[in-house]
């Protein structure tokens, strides 16, 4: 198999991924957290796949998820579909003992979390140990009311547990099993045939499915492409760079040229993201400090009967400047990934109001 061929192919099939027009195999996601990951990478005598697991908490959806993409060059279809996306819920939680005021992000108590796993009711209790095992860290305000985020229940328990979340070998087989002939069903009027078809042939009854393919690599840990704040053509020389280890590994099947590579720069990683979303904090609070500041300074220009006239719009606004409000939204729209200044409109939304009010 050459090996610009095989880069070519993955350069094409994660390309469309990088964009938003679809499910995103990108680690920065909107709304999602990611709890753990894992790349397979399987070959065959002149076929290969490659297979994509993100673990992760979507926080639109309120739920946790498994997302798992599949491609390569065994699905050959008429219409070119050579992509697998598909997903499914590991687990949930049946009751949600959380804490917080309903605006701002939702937190889980530490000393019962009850979930549903492999059909069985499970009591949670997460102890410091385990968080410190787990290298999770809390702020200041979880650790005093012993709270966790829904993202840090999960990655405590992918790694407390092992990561368990991920497709066994026998379902990752099944998959590419199905998706490798994909058989759609045929019925001809005339002879009143029914028969099964796809790009390879058609049959009466379908050939059962055997690939043959080896598992080169699983691993955790890789230098996935993250191009959401390059322009097209640093994006595509990231994907490029990045990819050429998989491509190599495919052509050549040698692992040692895989496990020589620099594992500092391998960022698949959730505590990766963790730090990510340690300095977007920082930035947050220096932008919404200074929102505030100037939200308030324009408040306190209004005189009493000002504010009687502005009060019915914004009033319930300006009493959540409080600090406490500040820290709870802050922490909801950082978590949910989104640049969302809350002051900024409160903000112009006044400026606006000012210029409109009677002048005494």
């Amino acid at each position: 198999m050459n090996r610009d061929e095989i880069l070519e192919e993955l350069v094409d099939k994660l390309w469309p991924l990088t964009d938003y027009r679809g499910p995103t195999l990108e680690f920065l996601e909107d709304y999602w957290a990611i709890g753990d990951t894992r790349l397979s990478v399987l070959v065959g005598e002149n076929c290969w796949a490659t297979v994509f697991e993100w673990v992760l908490y979507h926080g639109k959806c309120d739920e946790f998820q498994l997302h798992v993409w599949i491609f390569g060059n065994l699905f050959r279809q008429p219409t070119d579909e050579e992509l697998t996306h598909f997903e499914r819920i590991p687990f949930f939680l049946y009751v949600k003992d959380t804490d917080g005021d309903g605006d701002g992000i939702s937190m889980l108590s530490r000393d019962k979390i009850k979930m549903i796993y492999h059909g069985k009711r499970l009591e949670i209790a997460v102890s410091d140990a385990d968080l410190q095992e787990a290298r999770v860290e809390l702020s200041s305000r979880q650790a005093q009311k012993n709270t966790l985020t829904y993202e840090q229940f999960l990655r405590f328990l992918c790694e407390k547990w092992n990561h368990p979340f991920f497709l066994s070998e026998d379902a990752l087989r099944d998959v590419l099993d199905a998706r490798a002939l994909d058989f759609s069903w045929k019925f001809d009027q005339k002879t009143e045939r029914s028969y099964y078809k796809n790009a390879a042939g058609e049959w009466d009854e379908p050939p059962i499915p055997s690939l043959q393919l080896e598992i080169l690599l699983q691993t955790r840990h890789w230098k996935h492409p993250i191009v959401t704040q390059l322009d097209e053509n640093e994006a595509e020389t990231a994907l490029r760079e990045t990819l050429a280890p998989v491509a190599d590994l495919i052509a050549t099947r040698d692992l040692e040229a895989w496990h020589a590579q620099d594992a500092t720069q391998f960022n698949s990683d959730w505590r990766v993201f963790a730090k990510y979303e340690a300095k977007t904090e920082r930035q947050f609070e220096i932008q919404i400090a200074q929102q505030r500041e100037r939200f308030l300074s324009l408040w306190s220009q209004l005189s009493p009967e000002e504010r009687t006239f502005v009060l019915p719009v914004i009033a319930e606004s300006v009493e959540r400047c409080r600090p406490t409000y500040i820290e709870e939204r802050f922490s909801f729209f950082r978590y949910k990934r989104l640049e969302f200044p809350i002051f900024a409109e409160l903000r112009d939304e006044l400026e606006s109001l000012l210029r409109e009010t009677p002048s005494n």
